[in-house]
């Protein structure tokens, strides 16, 4: 066989670039630009003698490269705008990446344009296109529910919990949840499971709480048949029994009559369970999550809970963060949980300014299941395609209560009135998000395809984001 040389593949990456239809560029670490095809060159009006050799932001004023590189992120399929180039086709479906040494240490990055006409017909196809198929694709995955991709949030120190539940995941050390009630106990105990060398296995849930005392044991630990008064024929296996080889959640175990936490330590220090009414041993294998809204140590202290008990579910602490101490993850909950709604009932309702200043300023005493609430509840209300104070309890929209009215115009009819905020509303937020389809989309709750018909509806230029004159 033919031995593969060096020149083989540069003759191969060159006629690829050539007979390519896509945009390239390659630079270094430092941004210098030490590649760029033919097809880049002549729309950016530049020579490949004068570009090579040159920092890329000579050239791109407005490139992302360098914080690709700095943050080693991907940047794909975003619309990007060249407000710099003369030529009219000045949107592009760009896609970035860093490029890696054998050592996993970033020595450059690459950038892959692919032009597109500037008719709204074709970019309303594509965008169908790429929606039906992330959906497609997301839906055969079962990515998102149930991982840590699923757990929202931006804020710091929600941020510093999640990397600190992620690394705890690898390890089969039993973990206690506390926080208040509404935090996301459970999502982050799935998501541990998911991130755990079980997620192959059962992830089995029971609410301590929700269960009457004398029932309690038989749902955790299983019957024999003839165990007691109805007992079902065969038996029945408990919860523990069910979660074998994978994960058990125990919620709100605070709740756990005192008789039954000496059963459930037994079965922490040895790992073995015999049904109700049985007399043969089961074997377990099985990682204990549990969680609770009381304050655990105070019931110990009052001999509300065992003390050996706590200390044998407590071995990694996790303290959730009420949603007031993280205000920069409301605006995150309030469109995500709009955008879900939107998905579902195929509709484009938006939030005003207004009613994301109440969503921001309330204190959430039921916290991230509140608010969820909240929003739906509204959703469910509501008579046209706006959200605004007045459409939320009075607790919550409190001062936030007002009119809108753009440039302080009487609108002949409600019709208009609702158009004229609505492409206020969307100017607005491209230049919040720097014109960025994709992430004003998200920050709208609606998908990429609505936007660009909204903006074409209302004459809204993407290149400056304002109606034109």
């Amino acid at each position: 066989m033919e031995e593969i040389t060096l020149e083989n593949y540069k003759l191969w990456f060159e006629t690829l670039m050539k007979r390519s239809e896509d945009a390239f560029i390659v630079v270094d670490r430092q941004g210098i630009i030490r590649y760029i095809n033919d097809i880049y060159c002549k729309f950016l009006f530049v020579t490949k003698e004068q570009a090579i050799g040159t920092p890329i932001e000579k050239i791109i004023p407005t490139t992302s490269m360098y914080d690709v590189m700095d943050r080693r992120l991907v940047l794909d399929r975003e619309i990007h705008f060249h407000p710099y180039i003369g030529s009219k086709d000045t949107i592009t479906l760009a896609r970035r990446f860093c490029l890696f040494d054998d050592k996993g240490n970033v020595i450059g990055s690459m950038a892959q344009c692919k032009f597109r006409d500037n008719t709204w017909t074709n970019a309303d196809r594509l965008f169908r296109f790429e929606d039906e198929e992330e959906a497609v694709q997301e839906e055969a995955d079962g990515y998102s529910h149930g991982s840590f991709d699923f757990v929202v949030g931006k804020d710091p120190g929600f941020l510093d919990l999640k990397a600190r539940a992620l690394k705890v995941a690898k390890k089969d050390f039993p973990v206690f949840l506390s926080g208040e009630t509404g935090t996301g106990k459970e999502v982050f105990a799935q998501a541990i499971h998911m991130a755990s060398s079980r997620s192959d296995g059962p992830m089995i849930s029971i609410n301590c709480g929700a269960i009457p005392g004398d029932l309690l044991e038989s749902e955790l630990f299983g019957y024999e048949e003839g165990a007691f008064t109805g007992a079902r024929k065969g038996g029945k296996p408990g919860k523990f029994e069910l979660a074998n080889h994978g994960t058990i959640f125990l919620d709100e175990v605070a709740d756990m009559p005192l008789n039954l936490q000496v059963k459930l330590l037994r079965v922490l220090q040895d790992y073995k369970i015999e049904r109700l009414g049985g007399n043969k041993t089961i074997n377990l294998d099985v990682r204990v999550i549990s969680a609770t809204r009381k304050n655990l140590e105070e019931m110990v202290r009052q001999g509300l809970f065992r003390e050996d008990l706590y200390y044998r579910l407590n071995v990694i602490s996790l303290e959730m963060i009420p949603l007031r101490r993280r205000k920069s993850d409301i605006p995150l909950f309030c469109h995500r949980f709009l955008k879900e709604l939107n998905d579902k009932y195929k509709t484009t309702v938006v939030m005003s300014p207004a009613a994301e200043r109440a969503f921001y300023n309330y204190s959430w005493p039921g916290n991230i299941r509140e608010l969820k609430n909240v929003i739906e509840s509204a959703y469910a209300s509501l008579d046209g395609l706006i959200l605004r104070p007045e459409d939320l309890p009075p607790k919550i929209s409190g001062s936030a209560l007002s009119a809108y009215n753009p440039d302080d115009q009487e609108s002949e009819n409600l019709s208009e009135a609702v158009s004229a905020y609505e492409a206020y509303y969307i100017r607005e937020k491209l230049k919040e998000h720097d014109f960025r389809i994709a992430e004003t989309a998200a920050a709208l709750g609606i998908d990429r395809t609505a936007l660009w018909r909204k903006m074409k509806k209302y004459g809204i230029n993407v290149k400056k984001g304002l109606t034109p004159e």
